[in-house]
């Protein structure tokens, strides 16, 4: 489980079809290395534990609001 990286299907087939490689730690920084040896960065830096509770917290919120919008949608006239 440490080494686990969340990827989009676009970069998942990179890997798995592509050749291309992630090193590094999933944890921290990783590189992106295409079948050629060329390195890329990601484009966006790692959320902090901060943010990752900001967002499911946000989550949460949204998920209840969408529940309460289909149980109005659904209910008898």
């Amino acid at each position: 489980m440490d080494n686990l990286i969340t990827l989009c299907g676009f970069h998942h087939r990179l890997v798995h079809r592509e050749g291309w490689e992630i090193v590094g730690n999933p944890n921290g920084d990783v590189t992106f290395l295409d079948k050629f040896g060329y390195e890329y960065q990601p484009a966006r830096t790692t959320f902090g534990p901060d943010r990752v509770e900001q967002l499911l917290s946000y989550l949460d919120h949204y998920q209840d609001y969408r529940l309460q919008q289909l149980a109005k949608a659904n209910s008898p006239p």
